[in-house]
């Protein structure tokens, strides 16, 4: 016998079906539902391309979010944030095998792992494989979400990260999470990247090639990508088109717009995304030029939102994710709730790290 269900039944029943608190039962899909949805997608589907994770769960999902025209797009986003936090992994492809190229990248499954923070607070990380969740039903029942990262708050007296290894969960430190980079002047670093260029032979022709538009405003990210034009001398964060797969992240030498010299970005072992190099080069460009990128910062009450309008990498994402939260604020790419107290220290961050200034 065929039971017709309401869509705050069917969202429930998802909830469960994926181990996620029901009680009070959830009536829409949440962010922490749909990263859930992802983690456990990754599972089934890895290794595959971000594109391919992100329709299977927005397809699956879809009749449960009629009324959010901009559905699809969140899952994507949502997926990045998984991927920044290190519950999925963005991996180089098989370089041995014949149907893949070495610039193409998948998504891996992470495995259950945590880290411990110094105030005791333990952020979880990973899918647990062929179980739903690596904990215990009663510490399952105990994870709080901040944003979509999973968190546990010990008890008195308890010793949750010796509990958890004895789960199986791997422990990182905060260091190991972290991957920060070293802090240097925006010249000296631009300065790296530009020998890296100076050092490859010169290209031939290049269709297809969109460049960060330095000399546009920092504050509107999308509309600095253009085609090179005549007026486009010197180095610049550019996408390179491939036959298969998203377009190949590298720095260009332009001469009147025609291209002398190129790199891919990529670090060996995938220790850093090419995207989070790209987008650390254009802040370094950007210094230079005398138009640093910028941030807002607005206080409410016990804490700061910090409005960002350029992307910025996923380790400086995670230096502010152990700070703060992330949020959703209009006017801008994406935004951070941090603490008072928090804000002076990661304010000196994004300026060590990434030569950004405030909008006055």
């Amino acid at each position: 016998m065929t039971t017709l269900i309401t869509s705050r039944e069917a969202i429930a029943s998802v909830a469960k079906a994926l181990g996620m608190r029901t009680d009070p039962a959830p009536t829409q899909l949440g962010d922490e539902l749909i990263a859930q949805a992802l983690r456990r997608a990754a599972f089934i589907l890895a290794p595959c391309a971000a594109h391919e994770l992100a329709h299977a769960v927005s397809g699956s999902l879809a009749s449960l979010a009629l009324e959010d025209p901009e559905f699809a797009g969140r899952v994507e986003t949502i997926l990045e944030s998984l991927v920044t936090y290190g519950d999925i992994l963005e991996m180089r492809a098989d370089a041995e095998n014949p149907w893949v190229t070495s610039t193409a990248y998948t998504l891996r499954s992470a495995p259950p792992s945590f880290v411990a923070r110094k105030n005791g607070s333990i952020f979880l990380l990973g899918v647990a494989g062929d179980q739903i969740s690596a904990l215990t039903e009663d510490l399952g029942a105990r994870i709080v979400h901040r944003g979509l990262l999973r968190v546990l708050l010990p008890l008195s007296g308890e010793e949750l990260p010796l509990y958890l290894k004895e789960l199986g969960l791997l422990p990182l430190s905060e260091r190991t999470w972290l991957r920060l980079p070293r802090s240097e002047p925006a010249s000296a670093y631009a300065g790296h990247i530009r020998s890296l260029v100076a050092a490859e032979p010169r290209a031939g022709s290049m269709d297809g090639l969109t460049i960060l538009d330095t000399s546009r405003p920092v504050n509107f990210y999308r509309d600095r990508w253009v085609e090179p034009r005549n007026q486009h001398t010197g180095f610049y964060v550019a996408r390179r088109p491939q036959k298969y797969g998203a377009a190949i992240w590298c720095v260009a030498d332009l001469e009147a717009g025609r291209v002398n010299r190129f790199t891919d970005l990529s670090e060996p072992g995938d220790r850093i995304r090419p995207s989070d190099m790209a987008w650390r080069i254009q802040a370094a460009f950007d210094a230079l030029a005398g138009h640093p990128q910028r941030y807002r910062s607005s206080p409410r009450g016990a804490t700061t939102l910090v409005r960002f309008y350029a992307p910025i990498p996923s380790w400086a994402e995670r230096r502010l994710t152990l700070a703060g939260t992330k949020t959703r604020a209009e006017r801008c790419l994406f935004s951070y709730d941090i603490p008072n107290e928090e804000w002076p220290g990661e304010r000196a961050f994004l300026n060590e790290a990434l030569w950004m200034n405030p909008i006055d």
